[in-house]
């Protein structure tokens, strides 16, 4: 019987070496299955509904969508993917017609976004 050496093995410090393929990237990767991946979805979209709802304003927000938390995130998470008709539609919908914002209010909320100011 013969030793890794003697065959010709890779002394152990260059098996303990990853080849240069095997490189760590540059960003951590993880798996995980889509449901749970959904659920940190939710989760995180509570996460701002709950911090959005705490944050206290010295004077009270004149836009009708930062006064309503739930409403701002469901606006911020739609910007972008639809035409912004729809997204009130789907507001209305699903929040009433009495928390839904005007679609001038949409706008200038997902104007401000943009640019960085508030929220």
């Amino acid at each position: 019987m013969t030793t890794p050496a003697e065959a010709g093995a890779p002394e152990s410090a260059e098996m303990d070496r990853a080849p240069p393929s095997a490189e760590p990237l540059a960003v951590p990767v993880v798996t995980i299955p889509s449901v749970e991946y959904a659920a940190l979805l939710e989760a995180k979209r509570r996460i701002d509904i709950i911090d959005a709802r705490e944050r206290r304003y010295p004077v009270p927000p004149r836009s009708p969508i930062q006064a309503d938390a739930e409403i701002a995130v469901f606006f911020k998470e739609r910007f972008g993917t639809d035409r912004m008709e729809n997204i009130v539609s789907e507001c209305a919908r699903q929040f009433g017609k009495a928390r839904t914002p005007s679609r001038t209010a949409a706008y200038a909320y997902w104007k401000r976004l943009r640019e960085g100011r508030s929220e």
